[in-house]
């Protein structure tokens, strides 16, 4: 598409494309220079269309004029940007007569150093843009239509552009014959979910150039009840028809206004639409035979040059071979000396500056340059997603960490149990080897009677009734002495067994700790400690009862000796 603005008057909406937005923006990008066009003066039928290939002049990129980038402007202030109307070079006048003449233009009076109004002229594409806090002042400002700067009147177009943070798409094939404001209503009220601040002809184009407030341009968007696809903006190369060069458009050109063709840059008039071409075309921006932002062009959009990277240290030199300084200073000029100049080596970095032999490697359009232009960022609500994905995740490690000290209480608390269980089984081991002190001893039993033993009062026996009766009290002792030790060892046996089981499901239960335990498993680990503990007590519980139990067998063994006793009464009685 062309932007055919010479001779007419252009309107603030079709002037708010990117490059006027804002210089801070327009700053973070290299601009491009003035092209030297070594043919631009020859005749049209010099180099014609129909010539071979090796006699066609070359497609080039324009270059880019090394500059500082300009400081960015306030965000938080209205962004005024003026285009002279009339040739003049705002370069060459002093910034504070400009601010001078804008003050008295809009009838403003002057405010503090600390909250003046900011002027900034641009370097390269002949515009100026105010800085401005104040709405009314603002208002002011946007009435200007001519400035006298030096005794010079000349102009001027003001007009406030859509914010920096904008995002602009073409509807191809969709003007109809309407009016601008037309077509900012009609968008508007079409799109109730979407900020649209922005909608016009695209000059003499049949397209419609939308501007919105958006993180992300929608990809369909309704216009006079039909949903249309919105593709989004490239901006493309300014170039000026009146000087042939890059950088600026024509209608702020600070050169005077030549007659030139704007198909060849000829000094004819340009061939009016639809009768045959009589000169051949000539890019302006690639010096191309094609017309100026011809599709033809492949370097007709502004391409963000991309910055290379300094080469990679050489992290493994030769340790045993250092070079010396005056080595590497002589074999840099021998290779400058030479026929055919070398790169340096790498060890040259360390030593003077090399003399400049080699020259820089061209920019190579293939590498340096995007199809479809340079990938964007990723867009405000991606970042926001991916913001509150974070912060999940850390609710989520906060949450992990919090159970997992949990676990750590209780293995804690089981751990105290299991030793509370095994310092009363010791205890209960304990007990178990002084039980057999509360019966009987066969010491006892050479001094003591039976009636000592049992309790009961009897007459005194012979000699011999008493060797016969301590013989068969000690065999009954010694037989209930291992009865009721085989049912301890039994006994504690099984809670050996236990004691074990649960070890090792402790041992397992911290081995894999790693993969977080229901709390179901601690539960049953919990219910399973209690049972232990439980049975442990019965068993302890029940020893005294064992022991009554072998009492009893012992007085009944010795009950069922009553025989020789009454035996031997009977002799007595003979």
């Amino acid at each position: 598409m062309e932007y055919i603005v010479e001779g007419q008057d252009v309107s603030p909406e079709e002037l708010s494309d990117e490059s006027w937005q804002s210089p801070g923006l327009r700053a973070q990008e290299q601009r491009r220079a003035a092209l030297r066009l070594a043919t631009a003066a020859t005749k049209p039928t010099t180099t014609p269309a129909s010539l071979p290939s090796s006699k066609r002049v070359n497609t080039s990129p324009p270059q880019h004029r090394r500059r500082a980038p300009l400081p960015r402007l306030p965000a938080d202030t209205i962004h005024i940007v003026g285009r002279p109307k009339s040739p003049v070079e705002l370069t060459k006048l002093q910034p504070w007569h400009l601010y001078t003449a804008l003050l008295q233009a809009a009838f403003l009076q002057d405010l503090p150093p600390a909250s003046r109004d900011t002027v900034r002229i641009h370097p390269v594409n002949n515009t100026f843009t105010l800085s401005v806090a104040d709405s009314a002042r603002a208002q002011a400002y946007l009435r200007i239509t001519s400035l006298t700067v030096s005794g010079n009147t000349f102009t001027v177009h003001l007009y406030a552009p859509p914010p920096d943070d904008a995002l602009r798409g073409i509807l191809y094939h969709a003007f109809d014959d309407f009016t601008d404001q037309a077509i900012l209503e009609d968008l508007q009220a079409s799109n109730p979910t979407l900020s649209v601040v922005g909608g016009r002809r695209m000059g003499k184009a049949p397209h419609i150039l939308v501007t919105l407030m958006e993180p992300k341009l929608p990809r369909w968007i309704f216009y006079h009840g039909v949903q249309l696809r919105l593709l989004p903006f490239r901006n493309k190369v300014e170039a000026c028809y009146n000087c042939r060069s890059t950088g600026h458009r024509t209608d702020v050109c600070p050169k005077p206004r030549q007659e030139r063709c704007h198909r060849c840059g000829a000094a004819h008039p340009t061939p009016p639409e639809g009768s045959p071409p009589t000169c051949n075309p000539r890019c302006i921006v690639c010096n191309g035979n094609h017309s100026t932002y011809s599709s033809n062009c492949k370097h007709r959009y502004v391409q963000r040059p991309q910055r290379q990277k300094a080469p990679a240290p050489d992290t493994h030199p030769p340790p045993q071979q250092p070079v010396p300084p005056a080595a590497v200073v002589r074999s840099s000029q021998q290779a400058a000396s030479g026929p055919s100049p070398a790169p340096p080596p790498k060890s040259v970095t360390t030593s003077p500056p090399p003399v400049p032999a080699v020259p820089k490697p061209t920019s190579q359009p293939m590498n340096s340059t995007w199809p479809r232009g340079a990938p964007g960022l990723p867009s405000e609500p991606q970042v926001v997603a991916l913001q509150q994905e974070n912060a999940s995740l850390r609710q989520q490690v906060t949450a992990q960490s919090a159970q997992i000290a949990a676990q750590k209480t209780q293995i804690d608390s089981l751990q105290a149990k299991l030793q509370a269980l095994e310092e009363k089984l010791e205890s209960a081991i304990t007990v178990k080897s002084s039980l057999p002190s509360t019966i009987c001893s066969s010491s006892d039993m050479d001094v003591q009677t039976p009636e000592g033993c049992t309790g009961k009062r009897r007459r005194p026996n012979t000699p011999l009734e008493s060797l016969h009766f301590s013989e068969e009290v000690q065999v009954s002792i010694k037989t209930a002495l291992v009865d009721l030790e085989e049912r301890l060892d039994s006994r504690f046996n099984s809670v050996h067994q236990l004691l074990t089981a649960q070890h090792e499901a402790l041992n397992s239960l911290r081995t894999d700790f790693a993969a977080y335990p229901p709390a179901t498993s601690f539960q049953s680990l919990q219910s399973t400690v209690d049972s232990l503990q439980t049975a442990m007590l019965e068993s302890i519980r029940a020893k005294l009862p064992l022991h009554a139990r072998t009492t009893t067998s012992s007085g009944a063994a010795r009950t069922s000796q009553t025989p020789v006793e009454a035996t031997s009464s009977a002799v007595k009685n003979g």
